[in-house]
């Protein structure tokens, strides 16, 4: 999990630099802000860090179950559906 959030946490190159020095099969993105958040100006963070992959796959739901198929070569950025609209 990475923190998509290029003010509190870390710039969202320095975000791209980490998965990219830790080379992981999954990536998730973290602490960003959504349609449903009362705040939107971060909102445009996700956008700008989904293009920095060439593979992105939405989930549509908000969990996941990892298996060793995903554990892939290349490091893919996974979407979760975002359910919480207390942000």
């Amino acid at each position: 999990m990475v923190p998509v959030d290029s003010y509190y946490i870390v710039s969202l190159e320095t975000a791209r630099e980490i998965v990219d020095q830790l080379s992981p099969a999954i990536v998730i993105p973290m602490h960003y802000k959504t349609d449903k958040s009362h705040n939107k100006a971060y909102a445009e963070d996700l956008e700008r860090f989904i293009k920095m992959f060439d593979k992105v796959k939405k989930i549509e739901r908000n969990w996941l179950n990892i298996g060793s198929e995903d554990m892939k070569d290349e490091s893919c950025l996974l979407l979760l559906e975002h359910t919480n609209s207390e942000f």
